[in-house]
């Protein structure tokens, strides 16, 4: 009981300290990964560039915060869609590349019932430690992080969130940083 009390408190404080926007040099990011179709996209001009998107970082192998993580991401999915906010673009970038193959992360996607508008993507550890590294994200199998990172690349703004944080509240954040 302590633990969720704890869980939730930390949530709710990690949402307030949302909408700290900051820059974050992206388009650094255009290198080649494989979606969980198994095509190859180029991760900023391909996924990112010009769009609201929200980030995260993960691996199907994890049995700790992983599976809570992405079971928000889908909850978040859905609210945005109910809310008329499809243009909204969803990225699960693996942590594990050397597991996470484009057939493993199918299989994991149609688990969560991942709809069109979010994409899981691995790579080649270099590429994908690129992207950890534009996004300011230490990424250890064993202690990876829990934030999402949500921008508008259009407008060159970004924020992080605890992916923990209650889905109204990444709604909200998904919201400013549409600017509509």
């Amino acid at each position: 009981m302590i633990s969720r009390i704890l869980v939730s408190v930390l949530a709710c404080a990690a949402a307030a300290l949302a909408g700290s926007w900051e820059s974050i040099p992206v388009k650094n990011a255009n290198v080649r990964v494989f979606d969980q179709t198994g095509r190859e996209r180029q991760f900023y001009s391909g996924l990112v560039e010009g769009k609201v998107v929200v980030v995260n970082f993960m691996f199907t192998g994890c049995t700790q915060v992983c599976p809570m993580l992405t079971s928000t991401f889908g909850a978040l999915q859905q609210e945005l869609l109910r809310r008329g906010m499809g243009d909204v673009t969803l990225i699960s970038v693996s942590v594990d590349p050397e597991n996470d193959t484009p057939e493993v992360l199918q299989r994991y996607a149609a688990r969560m019932k991942v709809k069109s508008g979010w994409t899981f993507v691995t790579g080649n550890k270099l590429d994908l430690d690129r992207i950890l590294t534009i996004f300011g994200v230490s990424a250890p199998r064993d202690k990876h992080t829990q934030q999402f990172v949500i921008g508008n690349e259009a407008q060159g703004r970004w924020t992080r969130i605890s992916g923990l944080a209650a889905v109204s509240d990444l709604v909200q954040v998904v919201e400013e940083a549409r600017g509509r």
